[in-house]
C-alpha cells in the first residue's frame, strides 16, 4: 500500500473517531450561543462571531438534532477538508514526502484536534484561509483562468470573515504572500488583486452596516484592543501546540524566513503564517475555551514543520527517527489529555476547574482546567428546571417565571441545556428562554442584540411587566442579586444554593433567586 493511500485511510478512521467524540462533551458558551443563533436561521448577527457558524449549525442541527452532536457535526468533516488542503498545498510547494509529514503533524496538533471536535469559528477560518491559499497558488502557477481563481480566493476570505470578523487579517496575509518575493509584487498592482478585494468587500461592508446600526458595539466592548502581554500568548502556544513541536515550528520558521525572497512557493505559505501568528499571539489569550482564535496559522506552520522533518540534518538516521517519534508522540499524548482533561483526574492528579475563562493570567494555563466551560451544564439546567417547577405552587407568584442569568455565557448554555418542557415564561419563539442580565445602556455582550426582557414591545409595553423571575448566578462572590436586579423587582429571596461537582472538583457554585414584580425601565 502506498504511503498517501495509507495516510488517507488513517484520516478517514480519525474522522470517524472525532465524530464519536462529539456528544461526549457539553456545549461551551460560544457553541451554545451559535446554537441559539441557529434557532433563527439566516439572521445577520456579528455580536459575538460572524453569522456563518449559525447558518451552518442550523443545517447540521436540521440533519442530526439539536444536541452537541448536531451542533458540531460539520467540525470533523471540515477538519478532514483542512487535512486534504494541507496535503495539496505541501505537495505543490514541496513534494509528496513533505506533504505526508505535514498531514501527520497537523492531525497531531492539540489545537487542531480541539477545533475539530467543537463548533467554533476557528475550524471555519482555518478551512477558508487554506482554501484561499490554494486558490492563490493556482493564480501564481497557471496562466489561464486567473480571474476565476482570484475570485475563489476572495470568496474564501468572505467565508472566513463571515465566520469571525478578525479574519480580515486574511487580506493582509494575501498581501504578504504576494509581497515577500520581489518577482511577485507586481500582482498587488494588477487587476487580479483588485478582483479579490472587490469580492471580499461586500462582506466587510455588511459588517460595517451592522456595526453602525447597532451603535458600534466593537468600540464599547473593547474587543479591538490587543493584549500586549506576550507571556500568556507564548504559554498558550505551549499548551495548544506542545513544547517540542513548538520548538520544531520555530526552527522551521527560521529556516523559511531565510528562503522568503528566493523561493516563491514557500513564501506563499510564509505570507499566510506571519500575520495570522502575530494576531493570534496578541489576541489569542482572551479567547474562551474551546475557541482557538486565529490558530489557522498552525496549519500553515505544519507544512514548514513537515519540510523540516524531512530535511533536518542529523548525523544518523536513528537519531532522526528518535526525535520525530518523541516529538510527535508527546504531541499526541498532549492532544489526548486536552480533548478529555478528566484523564488527569483518573490518574489521581488534583486539577481544579477554572472559574474564569478569559484574561491574561498565564498561571491559569498550568494550575486550572479551562474545560469547565463544557462541564456541569445539564446539572445546572436540572437545578433551574426543578426551581421552575417548584415555584409554580408558590402562593406569592402571579404566573410563570421568566429566567435571567448573570452572564451571556451562562444564559447561552442554559438555553441549550434546559429541557423543552421547562415551565418558563416565553412570550415568542424569537425570545431566548433564558435571558442575560441587561443594563439598558450596555451593548458590550451578544445578548444585548437578542430580544430583551427590558425592552418595550408595542403599545402594550413589555410582556414581562409585573411578572416574576428567577435570577441564576454562578459567581461565588455575589451573595445577593446585583443592584440592577434589586432595582427592577419589588423584592427578592434566595431559593437554592448548590455546588456543581464533576470528577470530585467544583465546577461552579449556583445560586437561584426568586424575584417578584418586574418593573421595566421607563424609556
Amino acid at each position: 500500500m502506498s504511503r498517501p493511500k495509507f495516510l488517507f485511510i488513517a484520516l478517514a478512521l480519525l474522522t470517524g473517531w472525532r465524530l464519536a467524540l462529539l456528544p461526549t462533551q457539553e456545549l461551551g458558551p460560544d457553541e451554545a450561543f451559535i446554537a441559539l443563533q441557529a434557532s433563527r436561521p439566516w439572521g445577520i448577527d456579528f455580536s459575538l462571531h460572524g453569522p456563518l457558524p449559525g447558518w451552518l449549525a442550523w443545517l447540521s442541527m436540521s440533519l442530526a438534532g439539536h444536541g452537541p452532536f448536531g451542533v458540531r457535526l460539520l467540525a470533523p468533516l471540515l477538519a478532514a477538508a483542512c487535512s486534504w488542503m494541507v496535503w495539496r498545498l505541501a505537495r505543490g510547494v514541496f513534494d509528496r514526502h513533505v506533504a505526508g509529514w505535514s498531514l501527520v503533524i497537523l492531525n497531531l496538533l492539540p489545537a487542531f484536534n480541539l477545533a475539530a471536535v467543537s463548533w467554533t469559528p476557528s475550524i471555519l477560518v482555518t478551512t477558508s484561509l487554506l482554501g484561499s491559499a490554494l486558490c492563490l497558488r493556482r493564480v501564481l502557477t497557471q496562466a489561464h483562468h486567473r480571474d476565476r481563481w482570484w475570485m475563489g480566493a476572495g470568496g474564501c476570505l468572505v467565508a472566513a470573515f463571515l465566520s469571525s470578523p478578525g479574519a480580515v487579517v486574511g487580506i493582509a496575509a494575501v498581501g504578504a504572500a504576494l509581497a515577500l518575493p520581489r518577482r511577485r509584487r507586481h500582482h498587488l498592482r494588477e487587476r487580479g488583486f483588485l478582483i479579490l478585494l472587490a469580492t471580499a468587500a461586500p462582506a466587510i461592508l455588511l459588517w460595517l452596516i451592522w456595526q453602525s446600526r447597532h451603535g458600534w458595539p466593537l468600540g464599547d466592548s473593547g474587543a479591538w484592543r490587543p493584549d500586549l502581554w506576550l507571556i500568556p500568548g507564548w504559554f498558550r502556544w505551549v499548551i495548544l501546540i506542545s513544547p517540542l513541536l513548538l520548538i520544531v515550528f520555530l526552527l522551521a520558521f527560521r529556516s523559511a524566513v531565510w528562503r522568503a525572497t528566493d523561493r516563491g512557493s514557500s513564501s506563499l505559505i510564509l505570507g499566510f503564517t506571519l500575520p495570522l501568528a502575530a494576531v493570534d499571539l496578541f489576541y489569542g489569550p482572551n479567547d474562551r475555551w474551546p475557541e482557538m482564535g486565529l490558530s489557522a496559522w498552525m496549519a500553515f506552520a505544519a507544512i514548514f514543520a513537515g519540510h523540516f522533518a524531512v530535511t533536518a540534518r542529523l548525523p544518523r538516521l536513528e537519531d532522526r527517527i528518535s526525535w520525530r517519534t518523541i516529538t510527535l508522540g508527546f504531541a499526541a499524548l498532549q492532544t489526548v489529555f486536552l480533548l478529555n482533561t478528566d484523564f488527569v483526574r483518573t490518574l489521581g492528579l488534583p486539577w481544579q476547574f477554572q472559574k474564569q475563562t478569559t484574561g491574561t493570567d498565564w498561571v491559569r494555563f498550568f494550575t486550572q482546567d479551562p474545560s469547565g466551560t463544557q462541564r456541569g451544564w445539564k446539572t445546572t439546567a436540572t437545578l433551574l428546571q426543578d426551581a421552575l417547577v417548584s415555584t409554580q405552587f408558590d402562593a406569592d407568584t402571579t404566573g410563570r417565571y421568566f429566567v435571567i442569568a448573570r452572564t451571556w455565557g451562562l444564559a447561552s448554555c442554559l438555553n441549550a441545556s434546559l429541557p423543552e418542557g421547562a415551565p418558563c415564561l416565553w412570550p415568542t419563539p424569537t425570545h431566548p428562554r433564558v435571558h442575560a442580565l441587561q443594563d439598558p445602556a450596555d451593548f458590550s455582550h451578544p445578548f444585548a442584540f437578542q430580544p430583551r426582557y427590558d425592552a418595550q414591545s408595542g403599545e402594550d409595553g413589555s410582556p414581562f411587566a409585573g411578572q416574576d423571575a428567577l435570577y441564576i448566578t454562578d459567581d461565588p462572590d455575589h451573595q445577593q442579586p446585583p443592584r440592577e436586579i434589586r432595582r427592577a423587582f419589588d423584592h427578592t429571596r434566595l431559593l437554592t444554593l448548590t455546588r456543581v461537582i464533576h470528577g470530585g472538583w467544583e465546577v461552579r457554585e449556583v445560586r437561584i433567586f426568586a424575584c417578584y414584580g418586574y418593573r421595566p425601565p421607563d424609556f
